[in-house]
């Protein structure tokens, strides 16, 4: 029997509910009506399978052959994809779709062991909150699409899970833990061979064990060993963090892409959980602080930068570009610079919580090592961080009345993205 007190938040679980699953819908709509033929990258990547029956799939002649600058992870998930089910497009892109399915079960189940071992409570359901993971801004292009981040995503989540797990079992006592942690170093490895800047994780893990907790981290450090033993010989033959036949393009740092990074998540946030940003605006100086130098900050861009560009100028004309690109630019700087600000404020009053500690470090790190990446951006370099911006940021969600035109929203920006790579619009 639920109380009057407790109707709008089921009512707003249920309207999140639906949300989410629309937004599933028309993700899965777009791409059955996608073009049978390579969108952007994704003939580049997918070249790389043949690689496979040419060399093996774990010789140094494969390792070394890879052409971008991701590893071997995603043309290992898609050979084997094609050799089981044969599948072309547009159905092979449902590969993604799937990762980022159960991707969100497995952050759904990490949010639920957690709650289960701290006593804390999450106000939606930890099922809820991991199933927004897949109505946020950005999500839909990669889900929708062949491109090499799903399959690192998936294994990074599951390499959560294993480790919440293992976490809670030392905790129990029992024996399953060390199996547990080394199941979850091989799926950071795998995560890492796919996305290299998922190594920021490793470094991150010492947070995740509570206060004293000599065993946990001796666990811990077990998966990071065997993460390590999975990694090094791939970046041995490589000599380097990326394959031989990929260009250096820079050694430099772009500030910019990190405030952008930054920026993306902030978005995201404000979709999941605008909670966050409360303590800014109960502190007027701080926001006037951030506002200001968000402003300063803008030209680092070029006074100018347009997310979404081709839809934009779709919709509004050319000539319209530049002034909104402009007014983005300072808005962007403004949003990365909160985002960076409120989460700092959430770690510090939430830091006798492991996961929340872990999730806020590995997300911090990982977006400023998108500013490593200084000759191009990307709204997908973001997206890689998003199951850590759902554990920092999981005891801010709240199942209100406007959750569900948040995700709703949310969801719309993505799927219209993906509908302007396929050109269905």
């Amino acid at each position: 029997m639920i109380s009057k007190a407790g109707l709008p938040a089921a009512l707003g679980s249920i309207a999140a509910w639906f949300a989410i699953v629309a937004a599933n819908a028309a993700l899965l709509g777009l791409i059955a009506h996608s073009p049978a033929a390579f969108v952007y990258d994704e003939g580049w990547y997918l070249g790389s399978v043949e690689l496979v029956a040419r060399h093996g799939a774990l010789t140094r002649e494969f390792i070394a052959a890879l052409p971008g600058p991701a590893g071997p992870t995603y043309t290992w998930v898609y050979a084997a994809v094609e050799a089981v089910f044969g599948l072309s497009f547009p159905w092979l892109r449902l590969t993604n779709a799937l990762l980022l399915f159960a991707s969100a079960i497995l952050v759904s189940a990490s949010l639920r062991e957690a709650q289960r071992r701290s006593g804390r409570i999450y106000l939606p359901t930890p099922w809820l909150i991991g199933g927004a993971l897949t109505a946020l801004p950005m999500v839909a292009v990669s889900a929708g699409m062949a491109l090499t981040e799903m399959p690192a995503f998936f294994f990074v989540c599951l390499f959560l899970y294993l480790a919440v797990r293992a976490v809670a079992e030392v905790g129990d006592g029992r024996a399953a833990a060390l199996p547990l942690a080394a199941a979850a170093g091989v799926c950071l490895g795998l995560a890492v061979l796919g996305r290299q800047n998922y190594l920021v994780v490793a470094a991150c893990l010492p947070l995740l064990a509570p206060r004293g907790g000599r065993s946990i981290a001796v666990c811990l450090g077990l998966a990071a060993g065997v993460a390590a033993a999975i990694i090094l010989p791939v970046f041995v033959i490589w000599g380097g963090l990326v394959p031989p036949g990929v260009a250096r393009v820079s050694a430099g740092y772009s500030l910019w892409h990190f405030l952008l990074a930054c920026a993306y998540a902030a978005v995201a946030a404000l979709v999941l959980a605008p909670r966050l940003y409360r303590p800014l605006i109960a502190r007027p100086a701080t926001g006037i602080a951030v506002a200001t130098i968000g402003g300063l900050l803008a030209p680092l861009a070029g006074f100018s930068f347009l997310p979404m560009r081709p839809f934009v100028e779709a919709l509004l004309g050319e000539a319209a570009a530049g002034p909104i690109g402009s007014l983005a630019a300072i808005v962007l700087a403004v949003l990365g610079l909160a985002f960076l600000a409120a989460l700092g404020l959430h770690t510090l009053r939430n830091l006798d919580d492991g996961v929340t500690r872990f999730g806020s470090a590995a997300l911090l790190l990982g977006l400023l090592s998108v500013g490593r990446i200084e000759h191009v951006f990307s709204s997908r370099y973001s997206l890689v961080f998003f199951p850590f911006l759902v554990l920092a940021l999981a005891p801010l969600v709240r199942p209100s009345w406007h959750l569900p035109p948040r995700l709703a929203l949310g969801a719309t920006l993505g799927c219209v993205s993906l509908a302007r790579y396929f050109e269905l619009l």
